[in-house]
């Protein structure tokens, strides 16, 4: 991605086994590692970043509630503690998080990784499928890398949105084992 000569917006999130059952963790991780949120960081200071990643695309009320919603302490934004416990919360956060990505693919190309799918939590995997298909015209690739253990636990997952293509890959050949680790190797040199 960046090799290439025109302007792409890169997302990366990874499922991890110990926040399986924690809704979004998969969607925080993904913005936490774009906006360089770390876990030491303090509330204020995360909530800083966040907004800040967000500029031009949401206002920082908007990009409060989506954050929270995906599991960042923003609980002393008052538009948060304004929305907090309401029965539509979910529903504008995710209003909001769409909007900020259907305006970021409307600039430029949008790439999302999702690594470890296989781990992820359900509403993740719900969330990922549900903007594959809120922004179809828009220039969208979501990209999830599973195990097949994601298929054995849903096994139509992935199946409807339009455009969506589910590419097994086999093991590699002994010889093309080889042929990695030796390119790995002369990398490390």
């Amino acid at each position: 991605v960046d090799l290439r000569p025109e302007t792409i917006r890169y997302f990366k999130g990874r499922a991890t086994p110990n926040h399986q059952h924690v809704a979004f963790s998969l969607f925080r991780d993904l913005f936490a590692t774009r906006f360089d949120i770390l876990d030491s960081d303090s509330a204020a200071v995360a909530l800083e970043k966040f907004r800040g990643g967000m500029a031009g695309v949401l206002p920082p009320e908007q990009a409060d509630i989506v954050g929270y919603w995906l599991g960042f302490d923003f609980s002393a934004s008052p538009a948060v503690a304004h929305l907090v416990g309401s029965a539509g919360f979910g529903t504008v956060a995710r209003a909001h998080l769409t909007r900020a990505f259907r305006t970021l693919a409307a600039g430029a190309p949008v790439i999302i990784l999702l690594e470890d799918v296989h781990w992820a939590d359900d509403a993740s995997l719900d969330l990922a499928l549900y903007l594959a298909a809120a922004i179809p015209a828009a220039q969208l690739l979501v990209l999830a890398v599973a195990r097949p253990s994601l298929f054995e636990r849903r096994p139509n997952w992935g199946e409807g949105p339009e455009g969506f293509r589910r590419v097994t890959l086999r093991p590699l050949s002994r010889q093309a084992s080889r042929s990695l680790v030796d390119e790995i190797l002369q990398r490390v040199d």
